[in-house]
């Protein structure tokens, strides 16, 4: 191989690098470890391809290895509850009969009044206690609440 060989490899890490600078995720940090690390072999293991190549494997799936469960940690986020995905939970009232079959109900959710549906297909009755479900579009799917 030719001298220039550690400088490809210093070209593909500054490339994972900034591939994984625009990312927003840990996808390619891994590769710019096993690119240095080719690189490095380059100048000691005299130019040998599969040496290179065999580097650049290795410590690339090493580093993915040790590194990925304390990223995934980093990563992850509590996801805060936004919007109408607030409602799934909460306890409303039935304004208008719920009923699936003829398309019709209301529900009463704190001071919102949205489409109702019911969650196994049965009829509940105005006046009735529900607690919402799910959200699927505009309707808040609904099951009758146990006295």
């Amino acid at each position: 191989m030719e001298a220039y060989m550690p400088l490809i490899w210093i070209g593909l890490a500054v490339f994972f690098a900034i591939c994984e600078a625009f990312s927003f995720q840990f996808i390619c940090i891994w590769f710019v470890f096993g690119s240095l690390m080719a690189a490095l072999s380059c100048i000691w293991f005299n130019d040998n391809l599969y040496v290179q190549v065999g580097a650049f494997t290795v410590i690339s799936v090493v580093s993915l290895i040790a590194t990925r469960p304390a990223c995934k940690r980093l990563m992850h986020e509590k996801m805060t509850r936004t919007n109408s995905d607030r409602y799934i939970g909460e306890i409303g009232i039935v304004k208008t009969e719920i009923n699936n079959d003829l398309g019709q109900g209301l529900v009463t959710v704190k001071g919102s009044i949205w489409t109702g549906r019911s969650a196994d297909g049965s009829v509940i009755p105005t006046g009735t206690s529900v607690k919402v479900q799910d959200i699927e579009g505009v309707k808040l799917i609904v099951s009758a609440e146990a006295k």
